[in-house]
């Protein structure tokens, strides 16, 4: 796929600086792989791509999903021996520990609001599962500044929402929307919530592709407790989690959402990622080939590890059918479409809502979801209605 990026060139780190522009797909540029392999390697190769990539950007005008990275990006770096750095890197680098710093000390706040809405929920006979960035920061031995919490979220059995709602409103948190239950369980799969200027998102779906009780099928017994600040919760085990990075990873969103790979990355550097489960889980879910993709770019940046199940796991994938429907849905959400926007993506999302409807039901619901996904009046939608069954059928 094309990409808007001034090819890395090591023999010119004068070159004109590459300036971000806006995403076309959800693969990263030759300048975020740059990053990612800073980040995700180790010794002399992490010093030289970083020494590479300093020279080609703005630092101060860097796109938000390279700014989500600089704390993990500084984490590694400051494992390594910096004596051969430039002068303008080492300034660099201070910059980078700033964000870091920033952003540790942010996490903690944010880790206390989380750690209360979870003691709140347990205290309701709740069990949560903490998503998002703190399931990351939380396991043992992880750094609390290396990644950022912003997009902390619990998921919560389907059958308990209408508590779990009660019980936040409760404690002080307010809904982005005010929605029946009902409405939200047909038509979507998490809630923002919002407390003193932060949020939090509630899920009940941890993904629209995935089961309403979560990456792990019909249960969470693969869970496993890590600790919350005083508090045990919940949280996805490093395989679930990892699936879970590298599906966000490949669906496109205005912040190039790269940095999941550098997540799934740093997941699998530290723990066993268990490759027959993970292909299980992907077929079982029609995921392959975001999957397939996703280790497409993970696996060469861990070829400093022994990271043999991947790699065989990257290898079988590659020579796995891949139905014209899942391809398809890839498509749809890999990258935005210029003439449809975002209807071909909310079109998949709202089918793996509602797998069985008939093909009736399907539309009719499908103009439910958008007026409630978009806010507007019927009458819009069914104007959209219209021109989309004029250019099924090729009418113009």
């Amino acid at each position: 796929m094309t990409t808007h990026a001034t090819p890395i060139s090591s023999a010119s780190p004068s070159a004109s600086r590459w300036q971000p522009q806006p995403p076309v797909t959800w693969q990263p540029t030759p300048v975020q792989q740059c990053l990612l392999t800073a980040t995700v390697g180790q010794g002399i190769a992490a010093l030289n791509a970083w020494q590479i990539w300093q020279a080609q950007v703005d630092i101060e005008n860097l796109d938000e999903g390279s700014y989500w990275i600089l704390p993990r990006l500084y984490h590694s770096l400051r494992q390594v021996d910096q004596v051969d750095l430039s002068p303008e890197a080492l300034q660099k680098l201070q910059r980078i520990k700033g964000v870091y710093r920033h952003v540790w000390s942010r996490n903690q706040i944010l880790l206390r609001l989380l750690e209360k809405a979870v003691q709140t929920l347990q205290q309701a006979g709740i069990s949560p599962v903490v998503l998002g960035g703190a399931a990351l920061v939380t396991r043992p031995g992880a750094d609390v500044g290396s990644r950022r919490v912003d997009d902390m979220g619990l998921w919560v059995p389907f059958e308990t929402l209408p508590l779990a709602i009660a019980q936040l409103w409760e404690a002080g948190w307010q809904p982005t929307q005010r929605l029946e239950v009902n409405q939200l369980r047909s038509q979507q799969t998490f809630l923002g919530w919002q407390q003193n200027g932060y949020t939090l998102v509630l899920y009940w779906r941890v993904l629209p592709e995935f089961s309403s009780l979560g990456v792990a099928g019909d249960s969470l017994t693969e869970a496993e407790t890590v600790q919350l600040g005083h508090t045990s919760v919940l949280a996805l085990d490093p395989t679930d989690q990892f699936l879970l990075c590298c599906i966000q990873a490949t669906q496109w969103q205005p912040r190039p959402p790269f940095y999941w790979l550098a997540d799934a990355a740093a997941l699998a550097q530290n723990f066993t990622i268990d490759g027959p489960r993970l292909k299980e889980k992907a077929q079982t879910h029609q995921l392959t080939l975001a999957l397939r993709e996703s280790l497409s770019v993970i696996v060469p940046l861990l070829n400093h590890l022994n990271q043999s199940a991947l790699t065989a796991l990257e290898q079988e994938l590659n020579h796995s059918a891949i139905s014209p429907y899942e391809q398809w849905e890839f498509a749809a959400k890999a990258q935005p479409h210029p003439l449809l926007g975002q209807l071909p993506r909310h079109w998949f999302e709202y089918r793996r809502l509602h797998p069985h409807q008939s093909q009736i039901r399907c539309w009719q619901g499908y103009l439910r979801f958008l007026r409630q996904r978009w806010g507007i009046r019927i009458w819009h939608v069914s104007i959209i209605f219209k021109r989309l069954s004029r250019l099924v059928s090729g009418k113009h």
